[in-house]
């Protein structure tokens, strides 16, 4: 059974950015990636990779599939290989589902983890979103991303009554962005009381490569390659 990787955070914190970059770091190894946006509301975790998820694929025709074969409704990624995306498709002609069943839900990461290496899952801010809390629940390792702002300290310290209470608190790597700066990062950490932390260097234009379709992970810039090496390492302290 692959391995399950949850990259959770405040909105605006770096989610998607690092799990986008992390799979491309996994998938070097000739390890089988599965991608997971758990936004449901709109298509935007193949923006990363210059990809289009077709209607008649994505997450909820893999939830919807009857004859339980959820690999058909991946999107591999043309360049990159070994990648593959599941989320809500770029044009979505049908309304969104209600509800999500968390027997279906749990069901689909199950077949998932049959035919690949590692699941990283693109979890939302919110916990009420099925595919986040029970990701966050199945995971073996958990990104929690932050930015170096007094907003992420408070969520930082309304989470912690969720990680003891669900048991995963000892999952909980957390992963520091420096774009955002609003303190030192030696005030911020002492504050909040955030230990063994991973801190990814600032990238200039890194929003502009991700409109554009590229990855900070293939930037050739000194910039990306730092942030590259810092996710290499994330890489491999999941494995």
């Amino acid at each position: 059974m692959s391995k399950i990787i949850a990259v959770y955070g405040r909105p605006g914190s770096g989610k998607s950015t690092l799990a986008a970059n992390l799979s491309c770091a996994l998938a070097t190894k000739n390890q089988v990636v599965i991608l997971i946006s758990a936004n449901l509301d709109y298509g935007g975790i193949q923006t990363f990779f210059g990809e289009s998820i077709p209607e008649d694929q994505g997450i909820f025709a893999a939830l919807a599939d009857t004859a339980e074969q959820p690999q058909r409704m991946l999107t591999p990624c043309k360049n990159r290989e070994n990648i593959f995306l599941l989320g809500v498709p770029n044009k979505i002609t049908k309304p969104c589902m209600e509800e999500l069943y968390e027997n279906r839900t749990r069901r689909l990461f199950q077949q998932l983890q049959v035919c690949s290496d590692y699941i990283v899952i693109d979890c939302t801010g919110y916990l009420r979103e099925p595919m986040t809390s029970l990701g966050l629940f199945l995971a073996d390792q958990i990104l929690c991303t932050y930015t170096l702002s007094s907003e992420s300290g408070l969520w930082h310290q309304s989470m912690q009554s969720f990680f003891e209470r669900f048991h995963i608190k000892e999952l909980v790597k957390p992963v520091i962005g420096e774009w955002n700066i609003g303190c030192s990062i030696h005030e911020f950490l002492q504050l909040y009381g955030l230990t063994d932390t991973v801190q990814l260097p600032a990238v200039e234009d890194a929003v502009v490569f991700q409109n554009s379709g590229k990855l900070i992970y293939e930037m050739k810039s000194k910039e990306a390659k730092q942030y590259r090496a810092v996710v290499e390492q994330l890489a491999e302290e999941v494995q």
